[in-house]
């Protein structure tokens, strides 16, 4: 049955033009649709077998009309028969070639042989002549096969046919004129003169062209800033020859766009490829994922002063040799992509030389394709801010490119870059993005950052629009595909979680908060325990080492409670005391999905272990628990060893730090041991010994 549906669908799918795929027999064929089906699919291929010579022999056609109309029939037959019942089709048509045509001429005349013989039965079978049986046809087969003959009369380039030429192919396949001008149409309109091959294929099968990358989809792969690349809408900058430059004969201007020579400009497939492979590099690894991209933005729209550009070069040259070290094993060039406003976007047209203007660009088309390139989650941000230590002093794209670095960059991937002895005094990239990873933005919903944007300088008033018009879409793109916030070790307090917590609720696909490494506090935990339950994709929040104290996880144990696929929770090393553990427990039943549960080095005493324990039945999902440092004793241990039997799915406990007897000790290896636990289990990826005490 769902074969079938999925067949009537595809019928519903294919416009009135989708010739031979809509799945609706002409009265003949219906006629002789009892014919066995294998016996149905093969017949277009005898008749190509004994018609082959057809096209090739009578040259009533000019060449390219020849060539046209063999692939239109052969796109009309192939689709009958299935990819292995093709693959031996081709076999053997092209043996037969070899014997008729003998070898010098197989390559050229055997491949016009059998796509003409083949369209005489797409001809016939159009014509209602034959009975196929509706077969699905590879669209990557048929779009291999228009590419390779439409590149051979496409004069232009631009993977287009001439209209007229077209036209007479298909009249000479007898195409009644209603048909012909639905294949005009679907190539943009019917007063165009070429014919757009892709579209065309989309129109002879009856299949629609896959569908772009969704939206919210376009800032978490490579595959958009890709098609920035490759339609010139950017270019990336060489880091080599970018600090080369700026050492040598920069005298402290970067150049626009239309002065870069060759040399100082990646190929989009080189610089790619090579981020292809470092992204594979990355997830074998278990790591964050980022290309070998940074973008980089100063402070105000005019030219940088020298300070600044001395601190991209030393944050460039750190980056490049980390690397190449990082990425060794994948020959990783010392070497990266550079996107600078400036020198990637072409200038409008009142900025070119001899005009008033003669820096960046700020037109509304490319503050707007600011949105990819510095909201985009696998892109290295630098934000050369000088000395100041706010974001007060920024100027207006310089405010719009940091708060788009602050939507869904992961906290290692956004440095805001000081002064220029902090930058000195850094020996490597490591201790550069330790000293730099302070200060930057928080999420802001749009509202929030027009606000903040109303204060900011703009050298041209189109640009304010223009950019309040970027945030907005990249907040709406970034928000709706964000899968994991990696916010960790950022030092944000209560004044950062109130402007996160309000953006938080846009991620209505967040599955990861990270968070670890702050210090919002009772305070932030409130704030956030508002926003949790509006992510309802929410599977794992990690808020360790952020000063929570009992109070803030009473309110984060309701929260929880909500968020009903939670599987992982961390608040190790918080404040958490007595009352914090019951709060926990309290909600602990309703958390259907939770496995790991992480609350070492919280002050629980004996008494919220024990608070902790009684609740382990009643969650048997739980599979990791660990409450080392916790203040556990003997009383709460022996409840643990009693759980430990109720809870088959246990497999990891640990409660090292805790002052427990060894007779307590003694009676949990026995319980577990009893209970038919593991020896081993893992834990963040790693193996360790499944009782620790």
């Amino acid at each position: 049955m769902a074969h079938r549906a999925g067949e009537e669908s595809r019928s519903r799918d294919s416009g009135p033009g989708a010739v031979g795929c809509s799945g609706v027999k002409s009265p003949a064929a219906a006629a002789r649709a009892g014919l066995p089906e294998r016996c149905c699919r093969w017949l277009p291929l005898a008749l190509a077998i004994a018609l082959a010579p057809a096209l090739q022999w009578c040259n009533l056609l000019a060449e390219h009309e020849r060539w046209a109309v063999a692939a239109s029939g052969a796109l009309l037959a192939a689709q009958r028969l299935s990819d292995v019942e093709r693959h031996f089709a081709l076999v053997v048509c092209s043996l037969v070639a070899a014997v008729a045509l003998g070898p010098p001429r197989l390559i050229v005349e055997g491949c016009v042989w059998l796509a003409g013989g083949t369209a005489v039965a797409g001809c016939l079978w159009a014509a209602g002549c034959l009975p196929f049986p509706p077969q699905q046809c590879s669209k990557d087969d048929v779009h291999r096969m228009l590419v390779e003959i439409f590149q051979r009369f496409d004069t232009y380039g631009d993977g287009t046919i001439s209209c007229v030429r077209l036209t007479r192919a298909l009249e000479k396949l007898n195409l009644d004129h209603q048909s012909i001008d639905l294949a005009i149409a679907s190539s943009e309109g019917g007063g165009a003169e070429r014919i757009n091959y892709q579209k065309f294929a989309s129109w002879v099968t009856g299949f629609h062209e896959p569908e772009q990358v969704p939206e919210e989809r376009h800032f978490e792969g490579p595959l958009s800033l890709r098609a920035s690349v490759a339609a010139g809408e950017a270019v990336l900058l060489r880091a080599t020859w970018l600090t080369k430059y700026l050492r040598e004969g920069g005298r402290g201007v970067l150049p626009p766009r239309e002065d870069l020579p060759p040399e100082a400009l990646w190929n989009a497939k080189e610089l790619f490829g090579l981020g292809e492979r470092m992204l594979q590099h990355l997830r074998r690894g278990g790591h964050v994922e980022f290309l070998p991209i940074v973008s980089v933005s100063f402070s105000q729209e005019e030219q940088p002063g020298g300070e600044e550009l001395e601190t991209l070069v030393i944050a460039l040259d750190h980056l490049c040799t980390y690397f190449a070290k990082a990425f060794e094993e994948i020959n990783c060039p010392a070497d990266c992509g550079v996107f600078l406003d400036r020198c990637s976007l072409l200038r409008p047209p009142g900025n070119r030389p001899g005009m008033m203007r003669s820096c960046g660009p700020c037109n509304k088309q490319n503050v707007e394709e600011m949105g990819l390139w510095y909201g985009h989650g696998l892109v290295r941000k630098l934000l050369l801010r000088g000395r100041s230590a706010t974001a007060s002093e920024e100027g207006g794209l310089a405010f719009l490119q940091s708060a788009l670095s602050g939507m869904i960059s992961q906290h290692q991937l956004v440095l805001r870059l000081g002064g220029l002895d902090v930058i000195r005094g850094c020996q490597d990239w490591p201790s550069l993005r330790k000293a730099c990873m302070a200060g930057r933005a928080t999420p802001l919903t749009p509202e929030a950052f027009k606000a903040m944007l109303d204060s900011k300088p703009f050298t041209e008033a189109t640009a304010r629009s223009a950019a309040e018009h970027s945030y907005r879409a990249a907040f709406k793109i970034a928000t709706g595909g964000c899968r994991r916030l990696i916010l960790a070790n950022l030092g944000w307090g209560g004044k950062e979680a109130r402007m996160l917590t309000k953006a938080l609720v846009h991620f209505t696909g967040l599955s990861e908060l990270f968070l670890e490494g702050n210090r919002i506090g009772d305070a932030g935990a409130e704030l956030l325990a508002g926003a949790l339950p509006h992510c309802p994709s929410l599977k794992e929040v990690l808020l360790a080492r952020n000063q929570i104290a009992d109070q803030g996880a009473q309110h984060l144990a309701k929260a929880l409670s909500r968020c009903r696929i939670v599987e992982r929770v961390e608040l190790q090393e918080n404040l958490l005391g007595e009352v914090g553990a019951a709060g926990l427990a309290k909600v602990l039943p309703a958390m259907g999905c939770l496995r790991d549960l992480l609350l070492q080095g919280n002050g629980f005493g004996d008494a919220g272990v024990q608070a902790l324990a009684r609740a382990l039945p009643s969650r048997p999902s739980l599979e990791r628990l660990v409450l080392d440092a916790t203040g556990a004793g003997d009383t709460a241990a022996a409840q643990l060893g009693e759980a430990i039997a109720k809870c088959g799915r246990l497999l990891l406990l640990h409660l090292e730090g805790n002052p427990l007897s060894e007779a307590a000790r003694q009676a949990l290896r026995k319980a577990w041991h009893r209970a038919g636990k593991p020896e081993r289990s893992e834990l963040n990826g790693r193996g360790y010994p499944a009782l620790m005490l």
